[in-house]
């Protein structure tokens, strides 16, 4: 009846560090957003590019991969650097724990903690007002280690 009373919907946001960028699911224009900002970015594959940045207050840079179709983004992956993974002293566990420790400082306490849900590997969750964090490790072709974010569905 009366439209100007219905409090709008706010557009779900990811902000990203540095360099400062915000997403949306609706930001479809990212790639020229990375290029103003003259940042090295990989076209993996139609619809998946992967460029560093800094997230989460975190002060080593992480690699961003954007999963996305023509009209929105569909999730955000968030992983380390392949030479991260190269190196003698990687250990899956000590970067799970790592990773989770500066999610913890981000958003508190994980919503769900469980061990027992990929494989008997560690598993958490946190919920946003505009996103889902995933975090958790699965043994494809050996153990990985994943974090998701994911915008919630309007």
């Amino acid at each position: 009846m009366f439209s100007f009373l219905k409090k709008k919907k706010k557009t779900p946001i990811f902000e990203i560090d540095s360099p400062k960028i915000s997403l949306t699911p609706n930001t479809v224009d990212f790639i020229s957003i990375l290029e103003k900002f003259e940042i090295n970015y990989t076209c993996v594959t139609n619809g998946y590019i992967t460029f560093s940045a800094h997230v989460f207050d975190y002060a080593h840079p992480l690699m961003l991969g954007i999963h996305y179709n023509p009209l929105k983004i569909e999730f955000i992956e968030i992983f380390r650097p392949i030479e991260y993974y190269q190196h003698d002293t990687y250990d899956i566990n000590i970067s799970f724990s790592e990773l989770s420790e500066i999610l913890i400082k981000k958003y508190g306490k994980p919503l769900i903690t469980t061990s027992a849900s990929i494989n008997g590997y560690p598993c958490e969750q946190w919920r946003t007002t505009d996103y889902i964090v995933n975090h958790y490790i699965m043994d494809r072709f050996g153990p990985e280690e994943h974090l998701h974010i994911n915008f919630y569905k309007s």
